[in-house]
């Protein structure tokens, strides 16, 4: 069988030099009721083989073309695009001789267009505005990044127990993922030293952050059903709500636009804010509508979690607690437990463990089909 990219980020035209059919079975392809091939409708049944497309070019070679739309994956021939119209926009020049490309990342339009400077601006953009308080993003692109192209993102927020913190914390992070082809993004929320606040904002600045970078793909050259949610401590929970948490969402925007992540990347978040949880205290009756570790469904985002054994705000009971229920929905949820690391073990300055979990977070997106090839992030040299 050829080569078939299953990742909801990209799509994949396959021509080669003979001509074929291809066949797949709806449990490798996927499964959706009703697609169009060349204008002739095509059944799929689980376990049913179906020939998903046989075109020629008028170089004699046989052309595949598999996409998304609506999570799940369809085949379609060039003359019959308007199943597909949501998620791919291209044409097939027929003329170009036989080869094997992806429209992905790197893929470069005939009208490419720059990211506007505003948004590339050291200062950050404004993301959302309440009363006179200014919140924003920092961003980072990778190398030649287009407005016209479609990259994974992810946004990264601080830890500080929704008291303090600084977006300087998670910019490695953000840097490195950006070196590596995804549209990356720290964010400054509210909090309670700076702003009076309590938790509820926080996680509403962290919904309508997510929704913020859906709203904007088109400019910032992102797939808006590619977006990570990743934090550390409090930011971990707030990452975390983006991806389980219904509601808590700010007051007069667009709910249209989902501010759900589609990944969660998670550093000793804090999962549990019922009466045994961290935080209890600052959502009291209200736990359940905040809590992570009360929310999880069906559903969920795939989801990576980092935590040392000596973690002394959160326990590894209640991690597993966590994956126990992620598993038990039927949720993608991987648990890295590092013995005898501590809270915020994850950080930069802890070079071997910063090393450690960012290589596992790569390995994790790349298992998502948002990164391509192997890890880039250096190893750290033993100290003497």
């Amino acid at each position: 069988m050829w080569p078939i990219e299953k990742s909801p980020c990209h799509f994949r035209v396959v021509r080669r030099p003979r001509a074929v059919i291809t066949h797949g079975t709806a449990q490798e392809l996927g499964s959706a009721p009703r697609i169009q091939a060349q204008g002739s409708p095509i059944a799929r049944t689980a376990g049913q083989t179906t020939p998903l497309l046989q075109r020629m070019d008028r170089d004699g070679v046989c052309i595949l073309l598999v996409g998304e739309f609506d999570d799940a994956p369809l085949a379609n021939s060039a003359v019959s695009l308007g199943a597909m119209n949501r998620c791919l926009s291209m044409l097939l020049a027929l003329s170009i001789g036989p080869m094997v490309f992806a429209q992905d990342a790197t893929a470069k339009p005939d009208t490419a267009e720059p990211v506007a400077a505003e948004l590339q601006a050291k200062t950050g953009v404004v993301y959302k505005t309440v009363g006179d308080v200014e919140l924003r993003l920092y961003l980072f692109f990778p190398k030649d990044h287009l407005a016209t192209d479609t990259r994974p993102a992810a946004v990264f927020y601080f830890g500080g127990g929704w008291n303090s913190g600084s977006t300087e914390q998670f910019k490695p992070h953000a840097r490195y993922l950006a070196s590596r082809g995804m549209v990356t993004a720290v964010c400054d929320y509210r909090v309670k030293k700076r702003h009076g606040t309590n938790p509820f904002a926080c996680v509403a600045d962290g919904k309508s952050a997510v929704r913020w970078l859906r709203s904007n793909a088109k400019r910032l050259g992102i797939n808006p059903k590619c977006i990570a949610a990743g934090g550390g401590s409090a930011g971990g929970h707030i990452a975390a709500t983006t991806g389980v948490v219904p509601g808590l969402e700010e007051k007069g925007e667009d709910t249209a636009v989902s501010s759900k992540a589609n990944a969660l990347l998670l550093f000793n978040p804090v999962f549990d804010n019922g009466p045994d949880g961290y935080g209890h205290n600052r959502v009291k009756e209200r736990y359940r509508e905040i809590s992570p570790l009360h929310n999880i469904a069906k559903g969920a985002p795939p989801t990576i979690v980092f935590l040392g054994t000596k973690d002394s705000l959160i326990p590894v009971a209640t991690a597993e607690n966590y994956a126990a229920k992620m598993k038990a929905a039927d949720c993608r949820c991987d648990l890295h437990l590092y013995e005898g690391q501590s809270h915020g073990f994850f950080n930069l300055r802890n070079k071997k463990h910063y090393y450690l979990t960012v290589l596992e977070m790569d390995r994790f997106l790349i298992s998502l089909g948002w990164l391509q090839g192997e890890p880039t992030i250096k190893q750290p040299k033993p100290s003497k």
